[in-house]
């Protein structure tokens, strides 16, 4: 009886390695792109009116990458094609005031959030808000990184604080109908207060000096 002669050491090798590959390829193949997710919404104000021109801020958990959109005339935003692995958060911000954050969890198998953030703020108050800059320096005119700025609105009483940076620079909106006591502080510095300034236009920036603490 005829028996088969066996291949080459090196044909059946390379054999094995095809069908190998060919099946991985099925495999693959096999496999589904998981499709990406969208996430869109308002942003409104005390009284839900739309706002224009907030900032949404959009971060990437794993990486700490932070996307933004900024909404349109009816207080949209929208962000498109986003991981369905990865852990998102969002937050609205317009001036200086910030809604509350909400989150997209890789475990939510929704492929498209809608989200309505209502920020502490009305348009009417804001359209009356200034942004300020203010510089703390020391009494070489250098600016301070690090010093905290602690500022009260006399009519509507609440404390804003901002925390200067590298440069001795901070910013805060603020609003013109109002008046402001300001206190700075820093390390190794002597406490600082004015007591009342008044925002307008044309102020771009305050300037505090601070002394060296005796």
């Amino acid at each position: 009886m005829n028996r088969p002669l066996p291949l080459p050491k090196g044909i059946f090798v390379a054999t094995v390695i095809l069908l190998l590959s060919v099946s991985n390829l099925g495999a693959q193949g096999s496999k589904k792109a998981k499709p990406s997710k969208l996430a869109l919404g308002v942003v409104v104000d005390q009284d839900d009116q739309p706002i224009s021109t907030a900032i949404v801020n959009l971060t990437n958990l794993q990486s700490n990458k932070i996307s933004q959109d900024i909404t349109d005339e009816k207080g949209e935003f929208r962000f498109g094609g986003l991981s369905p692995d990865i852990n998102y958060e969002l937050q609205a911000l317009f001036h200086d005031h910030w809604g509350k954050k909400e989150s997209i969890s890789i475990y939510d198998t929704r492929l498209k959030r809608e989200f309505y953030f209502k920020l502490p703020v009305k348009l009417a108050e804001a359209s009356q808000e200034v942004a300020i800059g203010f510089l703390v320096i020391d009494e070489q005119g250098r600016g301070i990184p690090g010093a905290s700025l602690k500022i009260t609105g006399t009519q509507k009483i609440e404390t804003r604080t901002a925390t200067t940076d590298s440069n001795g620079l901070s910013q805060l909106w603020l609003s013109t109908a109002d008046h402001y006591s300001i206190v700075a502080e820093a390390k190794g510095y002597e406490t600082q207060v004015r007591e009342s300034f008044a925002p307008s236009k044309e102020i771009a920036a305050v300037q505090i000096p601070l002394k060296a603490a005796k």
